[in-house]
C-alpha cells in the first residue's frame, strides 16, 4: 500500500494536484510500516490509527 501511495503522490505532484489526503495518508502509512506494520494487510493500519489518537 506503501508503494502505491507514493506512486500516487508522484504523480499527484508531476501534474500538479494538490493531494493533501494523499500525502497525510502515505504519512501514516509510512509510520506504519516504520513501526512493524509492513507484513499485516491494508485493515491493520486501523489500530495504528487507533493507539497514535489515544482511543
Amino acid at each position: 500500500m506503501l508503494k502505491d501511495l507514493k506512486l500516487a503522490a508522484s504523480a499527484a505532484e508531476q501534474s500538479g494536484t494538490d493531494a493533501a489526503i494523499g500525502r497525510l495518508a502515505t504519512e501514516l502509512y509510512q509510520r506504519f510500516n516504520d513501526e512493524g506494520g509492513a507484513g499485516f494487510d491494508f485493515g491493520a493500519i486501523i489500530k495504528s490509527v487507533r493507539e497514535h489518537s489515544g482511543h
